[in-house]
């Protein structure tokens, strides 16, 4: 699709196929290329659950399958990066990869959305999915993992990732929403499931005002000394002056030391 404007074709029907096994046939790799061989993706993949099988043989697929799309479908961009658009590979007719090196300068984020002009078929989806070309290349088959979708009402997404592990290779594959929709869900509910920091509230008046006293305290007894007849213990105000200045100095280079400070 040249300039990415071009609405995107059905060709064909095709299969979207699902194992949770490893592929039996070996994959091939050519120099500087990702290995071609028939993939799809495996509908139970979870955010949380990156084991999935990715490549397995092709098969013919169902009558209700996606079908088939053709031209530049996708846009992914990994923050600070150029856009990417041209796919290293299409194993099949509705499955996508995209390589995203990280050498040059590393990213935690990225955004994947629909090219303008390209139009998914009725009821389908675009999964998104996550892997490392090291994974891809190993020879063995690859896991990927479910990171969300976009499509009709949703035309973009943004996706945390790391790229720690070496370049990443996004895979995207036109699927069923039917089939999509529970993965979304269970995503959702394994992020509402997770725990929330405690948010600390800043302390009261009463208590900044008890810091202030114990710290003044602290340090005008060491200057403390008897006066008068019954040994009346006095504080020079000299000393409360001194504290009062270091008080002071200490404020304005951290206004926020007393709300640290732990309570006693």
């Amino acid at each position: 699709m040249p300039k990415g404007q071009q609405t995107a074709r059905i060709a064909r029907k095709s299969q979207i196929s699902h194992t949770n096994g490893t592929s039996p046939f070996p994959v091939t790799h050519h120099a500087g290329r990702l290995p071609v061989t028939g993939i799809s993706f495996d509908p139970s993949s979870q955010g949380q659950q990156p084991n999935h099988s990715f490549i397995h043989a092709p098969r013919p697929g169902p009558p209700d399958s996606p079908k088939a799309m053709s031209g530049l479908l996708f846009g992914i961009v990994p923050a600070g990066q150029p856009l990417v658009t041209e796919p290293a590979s299409s194993p099949s007719p509705t499955s996508f990869l995209y390589t995203l090196p990280t050498a040059a300068r590393p990213f935690s984020h990225i955004v994947v959305f629909l090219l303008p002009g390209v139009a998914l078929p009725e009821n389908s989806a675009a999964a998104i999915y996550l892997s490392t070309a090291r994974d891809v290349q190993s020879g063995a088959a690859p896991n990927f993992r479910f990171l969300g979708a976009i499509g009709p009402g949703k035309e973009s997404a943004v996706f945390k990732v790391s790229s720690a592990d070496g370049d990443l290779v996004i895979g995207v594959e036109v699927e069923s929403a039917d089939a999509v929709a529970p993965r979304l869900q269970e995503i959702a509910a394994a992020k509402s499931a997770a725990p929330t920091p405690a948010s600390s509230s800043p302390p009261s008046t009463a208590v900044l005002a008890q810091r202030i006293i114990q710290n003044a305290f602290n340090f005008l007894t060491s200057f403390s000394g008897s006066a008068g007849p019954g040994g009346v213990e006095v504080v020079p105000l000299k000393a409360f002056e001194d504290w009062w200045r270091k008080f002071e100095s200490r404020i304005r280079a951290d206004p926020s030391f007393l709300e640290k400070q732990p309570s006693e």
